[in-house]
């Protein structure tokens, strides 16, 4: 059978829905009814499939995990409240006190505060380099160098980071892939251990939810689960549901947001006023071959001065 195209995947991928209709319901409720306490128990020691209680699990964000994991093309997915909730649990599956971080330092200000105030609290330290120069982060390495973190391009200064270069290293590595989206960049294809995304953006498309998802293999995605149940950034079901409806259209509109952007990023860069411009669809941005190579298109974000 021939290979079903992303829109496809977008729109069909993930559907857990028992009474099969087409638009998953929303699962709006915190706990679950059982036959019998033996069902209840296998269920809680995790001899069978079902849900306990929303905060670790909810059939309609189940569906949303399905849908990214096939997108991104893991494994297995884990949703979280906010992109931020995510990032958090996805380093902690990763790093403990003594362990060390390396991350490119252009990266969404949440995370960079995340990274240089909390993690340091936590004895965990972190260099913040150029990931797109490959001698910076040799000379960063260490024993004890357990992830490698980024995200391309880079929020706001559109800078790319090679992700097949830096997944050659021992190191886990974890791309945020928010800026791109699966339609546009799959991280995993390209090496990366672990994507996560602040699915708020471009996943959402309608401005009105929070969310935040990890995609990697099930062993890893396994033990952020933990993380997501001691924690409690747990996503609601109603919002899993309006990033269930917003993926229907994400092909159309970063289409049209990359069709876009690159006429708003030719016309600036012949505007008199404007010095320089960020967009690596432009065929003079320096990193506009690496751009083709490892993306589908450029996306919908431009930085300029």
């Amino acid at each position: 059978m021939k290979e079903k195209s992303f829109t496809t995947k977008a729109v069909h991928a993930g559907r857990y829905t028992p009474a099969r209709g087409v638009v998953p319901p929303i699962y709006q409720t915190a706990t679950y009814a059982f036959e019998t306490a033996r069902e209840m128990q296998d269920i809680f020691e995790g001899k069978s499939e079902g849900f306990v209680y929303s905060r670790v699990g909810n059939p309609t964000q189940k569906v949303f995990e399905e849908k990214m994991a096939v997108l991104e093309g893991g494994e297995s997915a884990k949703a979280f409240a906010s992109g931020m909730g995510a990032i958090n649990a996805a380093v902690l599956s990763i790093v403990k006190s003594g362990d060390h971080v390396i991350s490119d330092r252009t990266i969404y200000g949440s995370t960079y505060d995340l990274f240089t105030e909390i993690f340091p609290r936590l004895g965990i330290n972190v260099s913040m380099i150029d990931l797109s120069k490959t001698d910076e982060l040799e000379e960063n390495l260490q024993d004890n160098t357990k992830l490698i973190f980024c995200e391309t391009p880079t929020n706001p200064t559109m800078k790319l980071v090679d992700i097949k270069k830096i997944s050659q290293y021992h190191p886990t590595t974890m791309v945020d892939n928010t800026y791109m989206t699966p339609y546009l960049q799959n991280p995993l294809e390209l090496g990366s251990d672990v994507v996560v995304h602040s699915a708020t953006k471009y996943i959402c498309g309608h401005c009105d939810t929070l969310g935040g998802v990890i995609i990697s293999d099930a062993e890893f995605i396994e033990r952020t689960h933990q993380l997501l149940k001691d924690f409690g950034a747990a996503m609601s079901p109603f919002n899993a549901w309006l990033l269930l409806r917003g993926i229907k259209t994400l092909t159309l509109r970063m289409d049209r947001h990359t069709a876009n952007a690159e006429k708003v990023a030719e016309f600036l860069e012949e505007h008199p006023s404007i010095a320089k411009v960020y967009y690596p669809g432009l065929k003079d941005h320096p990193q506009h071959a690496l751009a083709k190579s490892q993306m589908r298109g450029f996306g919908g974000m431009i930085a300029f001065e």
